[in-house]
């Protein structure tokens, strides 16, 4: 059994922790109105939270164990995209005070009709992203309780659907410090197994990734696909909480300096489990080497971390489905959205369900993160990104163009035509060209009307 009794009380005190703190909120205002904050540590907290998921860290660390570095050498690049993505696009989306969700802005430009697709599209990532962190949470529960991976991932899927069902998007808020605090410990305490475990076995990770591995074509091809990835539509609507432009670049720079961090720590322990553990699943190598690390309270501690994370990010996840389906989807069927009485919960324990049935389907985090990704980044980023600037294409070129991106992607990746990363790198690349030519040709028009 590869935990302790210090790592399963820890666990269990979380959860109680979560259960509590999503009844306490449950009856205090609007459970499904999202709030809005300009404190600069609170959207720190949450943006981090939503990129440094269970995901990313079991992720980056399942690649790294299996010999596969141009994945976190890549992603390290991508990081770049980040700072990017707040120094021009988040302060552009926070000073869009009119509109309260991405199919609002497109709605504006492209009809209601569009306004319905990129709910649904936004619906169907968040689907997937909830499936990656209960496929997470399965595997570290596998380990941590010494169980079979179904049995984990379906404590994962429990506890996140009682945690969202009982409380609300109020607890994004009054939960995300306490979890920002929790994450940032266990990836400190990473850190500290990767340095312990160099010292007393004398290696160093520099020398055992091959050089190649931060120059190599694959390498720059999943910094590519990552940066594609960096407009997700929960990042969208954590930052459409803030109404300071200011507040939320800044909180975004720091997220990334922070996320640069911990991409580093968490790389380097997946490459210490490469080398330590050759034989185990890569999750469970990892886990292994930060238990025998350190001591065992410390040890606990790192894990909870990581299921923090996890747990952190299908909450937002969920939310996020919820909310893009009450403001894109529904809100364009006002007869068919005033029957749905109870309708929230019935949606959560639907889109749950269809997760933890995607989740069982992949064997790494990263595959399954591509896959989902492939729903809303080729689809709706270019003309969400283009349309914070006010510049759009004929509602027609965009639904065409929207239909050839999304049968692009599913060709590539449903008949491995390619490897996951080409898929929805290609399928975007695609949409950005077909996009800007139609811009430069219809541009005159569009002006004058």
């Amino acid at each position: 059994m590869l935990a302790n009794k210090q790592c399963i009380i820890f666990v269990t005190l979380y959860f109680a922790y979560l259960l509590t703190v999503s009844w306490y909120n449950k009856g205090k205002g609007n459970a499904e109105r999202l709030p809005r904050n300009n404190s600069i540590p609170l959207l720190t907290a949450a943006i981090f939270l939503s990129s440094v998921g269970g995901g990313t860290i079991i992720g980056i660390a399942e690649k790294a164990t299996m010999g596969k570095f141009e994945y976190p050498c890549g992603l390290l690049y991508a990081v770049l995209a980040d700072i990017a993505v707040g120094l021009f696009v988040s302060s552009k989306i926070a000073n869009k005070k009119a509109f309260s969700s991405a199919g609002e802005l497109i709605e504006y430009f492209y009809g209601t009709r569009a306004k319905t697709y990129v709910g649904i599209c936004a619906t169907l990532f968040a689907i997937g992203q909830l499936g990656l962190q209960i496929h997470v949470g399965g595997k570290i529960l596998q380990n941590l309780l010494n169980i079979h991976y179904t049995y984990g991932a379906l404590i994962s899927y429990f506890v996140s659907l009682t945690f969202t069902l009982s409380g609300g998007l109020k607890t994004i808020t009054s939960s995300s410090y306490v979890q920002q605090t929790i994450l940032s410990i266990s990836i400190v305490l990473i850190g500290a197994s990767a340095i312990i475990f160099m010292h007393k076995h004398n290696i160093s990770t520099l020398n055992l990734i091959p050089l190649e591995s931060f120059y190599s074509k694959d390498t720059f091809i999943i910094a590519l696909t990552f940066a594609c990835m960096g407009i997700d539509p929960s990042f969208i609507t954590r930052n459409l909480i803030a109404t300071n432009a200011n507040a939320i670049r800044t909180a975004v720079i720091i997220k990334s300096v922070f996320y640069l961090i911990s991409i580093v720590l968490i790389a380097s322990l997946g490459v210490i489990a490469h080398l330590a553990f050759p034989n185990y699943i890569p999750s469970q190598a990892f886990q292994r080497v930060i238990m025998s690390s350190l001591p065992s309270t410390l040890g606990g501690l790192a894990i909870l971390g990581i299921l923090v994370a996890t747990i952190s990010s299908a909450e937002a996840s969920i939310h996020v489905a919820l909310y893009s389906i009450r403001k894109d989807v529904l809100d364009t069927m006002p007869r068919f959205k005033n029957k749905l009485k109870f309708g929230p919960k019935i949606i959560t324990f639907l889109l749950s369900t269809i997760s933890i049935i995607l989740a069982l389907r992949f064997d790494f985090a990263v595959d399954l993160a591509l896959f989902v990704g492939g729903f809303w980044f080729p689809i709706f980023v270019v003309p969400f990104v283009a349309a914070l600037y006010n510049i759009h294409i004929p509602k027609t070129a965009l639904f065409t163009i929207a239909s050839i991106t999304f049968c692009l992607f599913i060709a590539i990746s449903a008949f491995h035509l390619l490897k996951g990363m080409y898929g929805l790198l290609i399928s975007t690349a695609f949409h950005f060209t077909a996009f800007t030519i139609v811009r430069i040709i219809f541009k005159k028009r569009l002006q004058s009307a």
